[in-house]
């Protein structure tokens, strides 16, 4: 089997990234002034090789989404008007909430304090002034803060790993993208 005939054999495979690449070239076109790109600028946002980008655009114009043309020998590419911009486009911090890990389980964390504070601030009240809670048992509720308390704790501390991670990969430009891309190719 040549090398062209295994190419186009591995294009007719579902690939589980296509949905993340789509939603990559869609936000390409909002990170840019001009509302048409060339191919390589899309690729340079999304990060992958031309050659994905061209089958990914070629795809996305039979569905309507992308409008495209060759100019002077330049592959020129444009949203139609009728495409919803994913949400990540709309609001930018959201786009960085999603590409951040750490942020991510940052939330997770705080969001489990804010639960631990709750469950602990009834414990106490429930403790303190004798009020019964028909569903639980006082001292469970106070087990069940201070565990709520200690999981979001973890968040956090694995939050500051991660994002001491991504800091020492920025600074030594480690691109792990371009890496798992090379091996996805």
């Amino acid at each position: 089997m040549t090398e062209s005939e295994t190419e186009k054999e591995g294009d007719s495979l579902p690939d589980p990234h296509l949905k993340e690449q789509d939603k990559g070239i869609i936000e390409a076109f909002a990170r840019e002034d001009h509302n048409v790109l060339t191919n390589s600028e899309i690729a340079e946002h999304v990060s992958v090789h031309p050659r994905t980008v061209r089958r990914r655009l070629d795809d996305l114009a039979d569905e309507g989404i992308i409008g495209k043309r060759v100019v002077s020998g330049v592959k020129l590419a444009w949203l139609e008007e009728n495409v919803k911009e994913p949400i990540t486009v709309q609001y930018p911090l959201l786009r960085y909430v999603r590409d951040h890990t750490s942020i991510q389980l940052s939330l997770i964390g705080i969001a489990g304090g804010i639960v631990s504070v709750l469950i602990l601030l009834a414990a106490a009240i429930s403790l303190g002034y004798g009020i019964p809670i028909w569903f639980i048992n006082r001292e469970q509720l106070l087990v069940y803060g201070v565990l709520a308390a200690a999981v979001s704790a973890i968040f956090l501390i694995v939050a500051v790993m991660f994002a001491v991670i991504e800091w020492l990969l920025r600074y030594y430009e480690v691109d792990i993208e371009s890496r798992i891309e090379r091996l996805r190719d």
